[in-house]
């Protein structure tokens, strides 16, 4: 398992020397106008797509025992809760594995850390790094690499460049001649997530940290200092390196500066930080204003980032996204168990109504 462990801030180094800027204020940003696209058709089953929408709890009896409860405002269909039944139920059978991705496992145990105050186990993170990266391995060009949390951990821990490459190119780092963005998640040992966003193209460096503080800043400036140099000597390999033009060699002192968006609140909780990187890392590199879409009223560009005026991310919100997280890795492509467990999702339901009669 993962170590969800970085040193505290009594470790690290001096202040790096990199320079850190924070955005101008609102009124120097010119305001864009997002034109509207045709609506794309939807992709999935017919089944799926024709389910009602989840008025819970009434698909689930209040009497059937469950840590997480869907509520009506998730908008889950019939199948949804089903599976959410499935997934957060079953207290007897913690050890189930519930995703199975090559030999990476997760049991039902790391689904249940996806619930409300409860620690974010890094093996979700993990998983959804992979699902990102082989989204970005469909596409006709590569431009975003996913790492897990691991990568920052044994970064900090100083392992050597030979580790880290056999460790985690073959299934973080797709070859491409076109890569933009580089998402690294970093935990701490308090339970608190944060994202690093190196932007390839705009030479600039975005830390989404949401739990930010002048205690912990120092800290987190001298790990995302040594996340610049290994991704940077990374990509002077050879495999990496001939993508680039000669004109730009991708070296860590090239990478610009490191910049916290204003438009991202600072004062929330840690356990609130695994809500905002389960949202982030499910955007499969399509970083823009359409993201923030579902929070935010106003957006303004700055670079690939935004600078957003955001309201306050509502505890039902949080919840939906935990719950939409959980179930969009059972039944990922990338989980050879889903085929297995949609005829035991079906008998559970069977059974559960069953004793309800």
């Amino acid at each position: 398992m993962e170590r969800n462990v970085t040193p505290n801030g009594s470790d690290a180094p001096p202040p790096v020397a990199s320079r850190v800027v924070r955005l101008s204020p609102i009124s120097t940003f010119r305001r864009r106008r997002t034109p509207e696209k045709p609506r794309r058709s939807q992709s999935g089953s017919a089944r799926h797509q024709a389910q009602p929408v989840c008025k819970a709890p009434i698909l689930i009896p209040e009497g059937f025992p469950t840590i997480f409860r869907p509520t009506a405002e998730m908008g889950l269909n019939l199948v949804e809760c089903k599976m959410t039944a499935y997934i957060f139920g079953h207290f007897d059978r913690i050890g189930e594995l519930l995703f199975k991705n090559g030999t990476f496992n997760m049991t039902r145990s790391a689904f249940f850390s996806v619930c409300p105050g409860e620690q974010l186990n890094p093996n979700v993170v993990r998983a959804f790094s992979l699902l990102a990266t082989e989204a970005e391995r469909t596409r006709e060009t590569v431009r975003a690499w996913f790492l897990p949390c691991s990568f920052a951990t044994h970064v900090w821990a100083g392992a050597p460049l030979s580790d880290l490459d056999a460790a985690y190119a073959i299934p973080y780092m797709p070859a491409t001649k076109t890569l933009r963005h580089v998402f690294l998640p970093a935990a701490e040992a308090d339970g608190s997530y944060y994202l690093v966003l190196i932007d390839l193209k705009d030479r600039v460096i975005y830390s989404m940290d949401v739990c930010w503080s002048a205690e912990t800043i120092l800290q987190r400036e001298a790990v995302i200092e040594k996340l610049r140099n290994a991704i940077g000597t990374i990509l002077l390999l050879e495999r990496h390196n001939k993508g680039f033009t000669s004109c730009w060699i991708p070296e860590p002192a090239n990478f610009g500066d490191v910049i916290y968006p204003e438009g991202i609140p600072d004062d929330l909780h840690s356990d609130q930080t695994a809500a905002w990187l389960l949202y982030w890392l499910q955007q499969h590199g399509g970083f823009s204003a359409r993201i923030f879409r579902p929070i935010t009223k106003v957006w303004f560009s700055h670079a690939s980032i935004v600078r957003m005026k955001l309201y306050s991310l509502t505890q039902e919100y949080e919840k939906t996204i935990r719950m939409k997280s959980a179930i969009k890795l059972l039944t990922s492509t990338s989980n050879e168990l889903f085929p297995i467990l949609e005829d035991r999702i079906e008998r559970a339901w069977a059974e559960m109504l069953g004793d309800e009669v």
